[in-house]
């Protein structure tokens, strides 16, 4: 069973996602933000990260970053963002697999772990 670690600040869009991808078969790790989802990361592997990028303790970026250094083959990260001033290249260049701006279809979504995990 491929495990995908969902990191959100906003309780109810992150148990959202995660119902969708459980619903699909996935096991599914949830994270309140960054710092948390580093401490989870340092006991647990996951197949994929699905990450917000505006957090109060700090934002998907800084994750991203302070992923790199402490896990060399970090795992694929796909970003969830509501700011109309992130782009999908600018989060690509940075390393991350796939872009989804608020709001999404949870369908979409979901679709596209499958495909990254080969699901």
């Amino acid at each position: 069973m491929r495990t995908i670690l969902v990191v959100d600040d906003d309780a109810f869009l992150r148990e959202m996602v995660s119902d969708s991808l459980r619903y699909e078969g996935f096991f599914v790790i949830e994270a309140n933000g960054a710092n948390a989802a580093l401490r989870i990361l340092e006991v647990q592997d996951v197949d994929l990260v699905l990450s917000d990028i505006q957090m109060p303790d700090g934002d998907g970026f800084e994750l991203l970053r302070r992923l790199r250094l402490r896990h060399p083959s970090i795992p694929p990260l796909i970003f969830v963002s509501g700011n109309p001033n992130v782009t999908e290249s600018e989060v690509v260049a940075l390393g991350a697999i796939r872009f989804f701006e608020k709001p999404f279809i949870s369908s979409d979504l979901v679709s596209a772990v499958r495909f990254l995990l080969g699901a």
